[in-house]
């Protein structure tokens, strides 16, 4: 376990200096490089704590004071400034130091006079007071902020969809998948230690030997994913010299319900005509990294109005309305003799797909059967045609 965690850390070094040599850095890739250090730190004190023995002493504890105060408002800044774009950090973000202020505040005690305690757990358990309060802030704040974190993720995957055609690299699945990783590896060692201290059931620490090796492969998917992201936000063609943002969710497609929009049901039906003579005649689906920005800016309007406009007069969100103009393309070369010689996928790759994955999803959703199923019905159809 002790050469696990060590290797880890060793690893998120690796991935930090690939980070810090590499050209044209963003805030976000700081922010992964601070990230996977965090992770580092939290490998390196498991290592610690099973190596010496006076695992109790008190610049250890300060060390896990600091990097699990700063572990979630640092992971909770990444993902804000991968999908929002920000060029800079502001006074009222040295908020989320507060956790930190009050760590500190609570060890002083135990950095004052730690011989009083054979162990910081000790010295944890035995608190009262405000000492016990300010030390459950400090221990629930980085899972806290992961939690919304991950909560951020699943709203970014739904909005994405009201934004962008293709949504690879975009709905940053991959993350939301590690974030909950991440959470249940936090959580086993909370349910252990409310076993050990509530029911004081004693639980061995090499039934957890698995916990650094998963977080270890946590850090090679974070280092390799994280690397490769680029960030996720556009620009509305209306409002070039207003401050960028990233993702403006501008209404509930369930719910009907759009903020400022200015859409009267007038400028909605007669952009609903435009647009779909636009899809008609120009074909703007065919482009795999078609975005509503910049459909919106074919069609001289905004693009909430636009987004509005799809989710009112279609019943759709932007993803998936594009979609079906590029299934409807697909099908309707399957079915041409010239295009025999190709494959499926080639063939949906020129209609605007970007992925094998996502063609076939879509092809489903809209068909409720796959690709090869409706090829083979459609031959089957057109010879009994010829027959007849």
């Amino acid at each position: 376990m002790r050469e696990i965690a060590l290797t880890g850390f060793v690893q998120t070094l690796f991935f930090s200096l690939l980070i810090a040599v590499r050209r044209r850095k963003e805030i976000k890739d700081w922010l992964l490089m601070a990230f996977l250090m965090l992770v580092g730190a939290e490998l390196l004190y498991r290592y610690l704590i099973r190596t010496i023995p006076e695992s109790g002493a008190p610049w250890i504890v300060l060390f896990d004071i600091t990097y699990w105060a700063l572990f979630g408002p640092v992971t909770w800044f990444y993902i804000l400034f991968t999908i929002n774009r920000v060029n800079h950090f502001r006074a009222v973000h040295l908020l989320h130091l507060i956790p930190l202020a009050i760590g500190l505040f609570a060890i002083s005690g135990y950095l004052a006079g730690n011989h009083a305690y054979d162990s910081f757990g000790q010295f944890f358990t035995e608190s009262k007071g405000l000492t016990l309060v300010a030390l459950h802030i400090w221990d629930s704040a980085s899972p806290l902020y992961i939690v919304c974190s991950l909560f951020v993720l699943i709203r970014h995957g739904r909005t994405v969809r009201e934004y962008f055609a293709n949504t690879e690299k975009k709905d940053l699945r991959w993350m939301r998948w590690l974030i909950t990783g991440l959470l249940i590896y936090i959580s086993i060692y909370y349910i252990r230690w409310m076993i050990e201290t509530v029911f004081q059931i004693d639980i061995p620490m090499y039934t957890l030997n698995f916990l650094p090796a998963m977080l270890t492969v946590y850090v090679f998917i974070m280092g390799f994913f994280g690397y490769r992201q680029t960030g996720i936000f556009f620009d509305d063609p209306a409002k070039r010299k207003a401050r960028p943002v990233s993702l403006p969710y501008t209404g509930n497609p369930e719910t009907g319900k759009y903020e400022k929009s200015g859409l009267t049901d007038e400028e909605r039906r007669s952009l609903t005509l435009r647009l779909r003579e636009l899809m008609k005649t120009r074909k703007p689906y065919l482009e795999n990294d078609l975005s509503i920005n910049e459909l919106a800016g074919m069609l001289d309007t905004t693009l909430h109005k636009l987004s509005q406009t799809i989710n009112e007069s279609f019943h759709q969100n932007f993803y998936d309305f594009i979609n079906t103009y590029r299934i409807e393309e697909t099908k309707r070369m399957l079915k041409q003799p010239e295009t025999e010689q190709y494959t499926i996928i080639s063939i949906a790759y020129d209609c605007g797909f970007s992925s094998k994955s996502s063609f076939y999803n879509a092809f489903r959703k809209n068909t409720g059967i796959t690709p090869g199923a409706y090829l083979k019905k459609a031959k089957s159809l057109q010879s009994g045609a010829i027959l007849n």
